[in-house]
């Protein structure tokens, strides 16, 4: 067991200095601090990294290729899109998704914007159909499908979100060479100075010779050319808000999450002297990336970052910390030791399995605690952040009830519950780990910490109290003279009861105050009363007698199902007003977890039963 704990260190050290290396270094250019420049995505301030990171693992479906990271991708981006164009980043593996886009089945996976320009122009009107489909209804395939659109649109907008800055090939009538005498240098935002004279003379000129360009001259049809150019970036320019760097209000009193895109800035007359400093600076860091000037680079990216860490109010930390949180991903460690300390528990070593358990119990918090700092709100908002949640309660229950009790049994199941939720919670939920933003209805701290952390400990205490009726089901079936812990499970079921109830009875009162009633009848408002139904049944049944104590367990280990039911199931249906938790691709999978946990509990009864048959007859 010393082996094992030094060897789970050693991984951890190299884990820790794999992050920390990965952060401060780069291909040619050090983008450490570049990387750490606010930007607002998906309702919260992030860091480019963060940002980085979300499109172009999505892009690349997490198979970023060679050597690249998503801060270098977003650099290429952004201030060389002419090689971003040729740049093969789209991961496209499927032979069938492949077909579907008019791709060589037989070509590599990955794919440059210029090899899908034709492909998706020849497929646009399939996915406009595509999107008027209620999603639940799309194939595996049509969703990757519609994916790649979706990925092309994205990185054409951040491709062209400073093309307001970036050099222009275009050619300078000799009306405005005065004013721009090297034309390798000239971009929208130069020619913009011009645009309201340049309209003035091309209005004159329509008037006098018509439409017709060949009656124009040939300075006549530059100065057309030109306007049409700058129309043409105008017109992209102005669908372009991805890459929110701009604070609407500069200063720290102002420093509100209303950001706005460089192209929004010089659109909608939001200009000021701070925006139009930083976008210069902008400008300057897109010349020395474009030149591969390392050290004018560095000049300007720390210029960059000076500029807006002295105007807006941001957290430099939480930046650190979120990138840190995806490249150690703590649960990982957390998973081991659960894993470990329920190997320990099996094998009668109570002291290591209470070791182990706060050893993944600690990484287990590290990253909740992360998701709080970052997110600057309680711990369960998400269905995703649920389950994280009702693994640590169903870990530390164990711990708890095995250290006060002195019922190490207890840590068996605890931490395999524990381990198999964290394990499961990224395949089934897949997008829970892009730290989003709540909905309006959600975002209330006071009811977050309240209502949603009291009835997930409840589904937490429900399933270590489930898990340990069957750990007491299998010692009764398969072990003789086994001792069963029966007082420690119902004191299990009394607590999950418990703090179901009043998690319940404060749910309503939330949506008393959120939607004007107390109760409607909602899916997961049934589903939680379900749970409390459950547990209050099987309480009378024990009482009254009505369930013998095998009966009892099974009932209790049944609590499995209402559990999943209640908790995943209800979000299947799509309908009512808990909308923020609705899940697609479930269905399969829950009712093969359904069928195999009747399935188990139905065999365990079978067994027990017999057992005891045989032994009354042995005994006769």
């Amino acid at each position: 067991m010393r082996y094992i704990l030094i060897t789970l260190l050693f991984f951890l050290c190299s884990g820790t200095l794999a992050a920390s290396e990965k952060i401060t270094s780069s291909d040619t250019l050090n983008y450490s601090i570049f990387s750490n420049i606010p930007v607002v995505h998906e309702g919260r301030l992030k860091s480019l990294e963060s940002f980085a990171r979300s499109k172009f693992n999505t892009i690349s479906a997490h198979q970023l290729p060679g050597d690249k990271t998503p801060i270098a991708l977003l650099a290429l981006a952004l201030f060389d899109p002419g090689k971003m164009h040729d740049a093969k980043i789209f991961y496209i593996k499927k032979p069938s998704l492949k077909r579907q886009l008019g791709l060589d089945e037989t070509a590599a996976d990955y794919f440059s914007l210029a090899d899908l320009n034709a492909p998706l122009k020849a497929t646009e009107k399939q996915a406009l159909a595509l999107l008027k489909t209620p999603p639940a209804q799309l194939t595996a395939d049509q969703k990757e499908f519609l994916k790649i659109h979706d990925s092309a649109i994205a990185l054409m907008q951040i491709m062209r979100s400073f093309s307001m800055i970036l050099p222009l090939n275009i050619e300078i009538p000799k009306t405005y060479a005065a004013q721009f005498p090297d034309p390798s240098e000239v971009n929208f935002k130069m020619l913009y100075a011009v645009d309201a004279d340049l309209r003035a003379r091309m209005k004159s000129i329509v008037s006098k010779k018509g439409e017709n360009p060949k009656a124009f001259s040939d300075e006549e049809k530059k100065l057309a050319m030109m306007g049409f150019q700058m129309d043409v970036i105008r017109s992209a320019g102005a669908q372009n808000s991805v890459f929110k760097i701009m604070p609407a209000l500069w200063g720290k009193a102002g420093a509100d999450k209303n950001w706005i895109s460089p192209w929004e800035t010089m659109l909608s007359g939001q200009g000021s002297p701070q925006m139009s400093e930083y976008l210069d600076l902008w400008q300057k860091a897109a010349l020395a990336y474009r030149e591969g000037n390392s050290a004018a680079w560095n000049e300007e990216v720390k210029a960059l970052y000076a500029h807006i860490e002295n105007n807006a109010d941001f957290s430099p930390f939480r930046f650190v910390l979120e990138d840190y949180y995806h490249l150690i991903n703590p649960y990982s460690f957390a998973i081991a030791f659960y894993l470990l300390a329920g190997m320990a528990a099996l094998a009668l070593k109570p002291r290591w399995a209470g070791i182990l358990t706060l050893a993944g119990i600690a990484f287990h918090l590290c990253g909740i605690a992360a998701r709080i700092i970052i997110l600057d709100r309680p711990p369960v908002g998400t269905l995703y952040e649920s389950v994280l949640f009702v693994a640590l309660i169903c870990a530390a229950a164990g711990l708890w009830f095995a250290h006060r009790r002195a019922m190490p049994s207890v840590l068996f199941p605890a931490n395999i519950g524990a381990a198999a939720l964290l394990f499961l919670a990224p395949a089934i939920l897949p997008q829970g780990e892009s730290l989003e933003i709540l909905s309006a209805v959600l975002n209330t701290n006071f009811w977050l910490g309240t209502h949603v952390i009291i009835i997930t400990a409840g589904y937490g205490f429900c399933i270590l109290c489930a898990l340990m009726a069957h750990f007491a089901l299998m010692r009764m079936a398969f072990f003789k003279g086994a001792d069963i812990p029966q007082h420690l499970i119902h004191a299990l079921s009394i607590i999950a009861l418990l703090l179901t109830t009043v998690g319940t009875v404060l749910g309503g009162i939330w949506a008393d105050q959120s939607w004007g009633r107390f109760w409607g009848w909602d899916p997961k408002e049934n589903g939680a009363l379900l749970i409390v139904l459950w547990l209050v049944w099987a309480q009378h049944g024990r009482l009254s007698k009505h369930l013998s104590p095998l009966l009892y367990l099974i009932a209790l280990g049944a609590l499995n199902i209402v559990v999943a039911l209640a908790w995943f199931g209800v979000n299947l249906l799509n309908v009512g007003l808990h909308s923020y938790g609705f899940t697609s691709g479930l269905a399969t999978g829950l009712g093969l977890f359904c069928a195999l946990e009747i399935l188990v509990l139905g065999s365990l009864w079978f067994l027990i039963v017999k057992k005891n048959r045989a032994s009354s007859a042995h005994a006769a």
